[in-house]
């Protein structure tokens, strides 16, 4: 009796009950209703945005060549994780299964976020590098920044990144293992650090560029000369800081994630670091979906009076439809 009430007491003082109970409220709310706001935002502007870029006109240009790509790697993403909210945080159907079936339903689905959530930020740091070349060598860039290749890069990071993750089907997968841990350091590397630092490095290139041009009072480069080739640059540069402000809380996540020190911090067995953790990572799980919802509205508000017309056009044909 004596030692039950001495480990109530100590962890009441590692977690006091309000605040264990607050946080709790707090990640099964955030569970349940944040990433359903996100997604119902995001899927209706994904959407929108495939049918703006890839409009017939639009095809011709290698940026919009990627932007219809991101606006559909972004709508899979994000109907995908609805299932995941469904079957996970709503409870339903998935707990009907039998434990080989769920955890196949499981294995598929993970493959199918982290499929497209890494091809989503690897196509934005392709298109960034490719308006920079735009922007950097117009010339060359007739040649070397064309829709087919566009599409090339395209199919070549699906495939690379599918063949990547097929490791979620190996059975008896175990992420503790320094195997494993190495292939989850790569990850990090390669689809978060690496595009961070192209699209990052890419604009300030572009707005080194634009910035020496207008001194020069020439305008934009040959490249870029017209007003939506300027919208696009614009409008890119604007996608790309949303990209960064929100990937950014979850790279450096991942990077403290990955040391011993910081994890030592986290007790799984007190409940107050373990609510702790599990919060943290949802809230920054939402900076990444938020990524993935954002760009139509950028494309709207950065885009210039063209962009706002093909929104008005789209609408305009659903009401006749």
């Amino acid at each position: 009796m004596m030692d039950n009430q001495t480990d109530s007491q100590q962890d009441e003082l590692y977690c006091p009950g309000s605040i264990c109970a607050t946080m709790a409220q707090v990640l099964v709310f955030s569970q349940k209703w944040v990433p359903l706001l996100i997604i119902a935002f995001g899927l209706v502007g994904n959407m929108l945005l495939v049918a703006i870029t890839n409009k017939e006109e639009n095809r011709r240009i290698s940026t919009c060549v990627y932007m219809t790509a991101l606006g559909v790697e972004d709508t899979v993403y994000l109907m995908v994780f609805l299932i995941h909210t469904i079957l996970w945080q709503h409870e339903v159907l998935v707990w009907d299964l039998s434990k080989e079936h769920r955890d196949m339903v499981f294995s598929v689905i993970i493959f199918l976020l982290f499929e497209f959530s890494k091809s989503s930020k690897l196509t934005l740091a392709a298109m960034t590098v490719d308006r920079a070349y735009v922007v950097l060598h117009p010339l060359a860039a007739k040649t070397v920044c064309n829709p087919s290749k566009a599409k090339k890069v395209i199919i070549a990071i699906t495939i690379l990144l599918a063949a990547w993750n097929s490791y979620f089907f190996v059975p008896n997968y175990n992420s503790s293992t320094w195997k494993d841990v190495l292939i989850k350091s790569l990850e990090v590397i390669f689809a978060t650090i690496l595009p961070f630092t192209v699209v990052f490095v890419s604009n300030i290139l572009i707005a080194l560029e634009l910035k020496l041009a207008a001194k020069r009072r020439t305008g934009m480069t040959d490249g870029a000369k017209s007003g939506k080739e300027v919208q696009l640059t614009r409008m890119l540069m604007l996608i790309s800081a949303a990209f960064v402000i929100c990937i950014s809380p979850l790279a450096v996540y991942d990077l403290l994630q990955a040391s011993p020190y910081i994890n030592a911090m986290y007790d799984m067995r007190n409940p107050y670091w373990a609510l702790r953790f599990y919060l943290e990572n949802w809230y920054m799980v939402q900076f990444n979906n938020l990524n993935h919802a954002c760009n139509f509205y950028i494309y709207v508000l950065g885009g210039g009076k063209n962009h706002r017309n093909d929104v008005k056009n789209i609408f305009r044909c659903l009401r006749r439809s």
